[in-house]
C-alpha cells in the first residue's frame, strides 16, 4: 500500500494538473495546461483513492486528493444532466464545445456528447 501512495505522489509531482487529476490524454502527458485529462482517468483515480484511503485511514491526503477530484475535475468533465461528458478536459480550456478557429474545427473529443464520435482530420476543414 505504501508503494501505491508513493506512486500517486509521483504522478502528481510529474503529471499533476490544477484540477487534482494528472495529464493523461491516451498516455501520461506531463503537467502542461494545454494537455488533456480523460474522464476515465478522473473516475478511476477517484475509485482508487477511495480504496486506498479505506486501507490507509492514517493518510488524510488521500481523502483530500479524492475531494479535489470530486469538486474540480469531475464537474468539469460531466454535464449538468450527468448524461453528457467531455472525453478530454484541459486545464486552460475556457469552455467545452465545438468551436471554429479560422479554418480548423476542434475535434469532438473536447465536446460534450452522449456518444463517442470519430474525428477525421480530413473533415476539419469546412468548405
Amino acid at each position: 500500500l505504501q508503494e501505491s501512495l508513493r506512486a500517486w505522489k509521483a504522478l502528481q509531482k510529474f503529471h499533476g494538473v490544477a484540477s487534482g487529476a494528472f495529464g493523461a490524454d491516451e498516455h501520461l502527458a506531463g503537467s502542461a495546461p494545454h494537455r488533456g485529462t480523460e474522464l476515465c482517468v478522473v473516475v478511476e483515480s477517484m475509485r482508487s483513492l477511495a480504496e486506498a484511503y479505506r486501507a490507509l485511514p492514517s493518510e488524510p491526503g488521500l481523502a483530500d486528493a479524492l475531494e479535489r477530484l470530486a469538486f474540480n475535475a469531475l464537474p468539469a468533465a460531466v454535464g449538468d444532466d450527468h448524461w453528457t461528458h467531455q472525453y478530454l478536459t484541459q486545464t486552460n480550456a475556457l469552455f467545452a464545445g465545438v468551436e471554429r478557429h479560422g479554418i480548423v474545427q476542434a475535434p469532438p473529443s473536447e465536446d460534450f456528447s452522449a456518444e463517442a464520435e470519430a474525428w477525421h482530420p480530413a473533415e476539419s476543414n469546412p468548405e
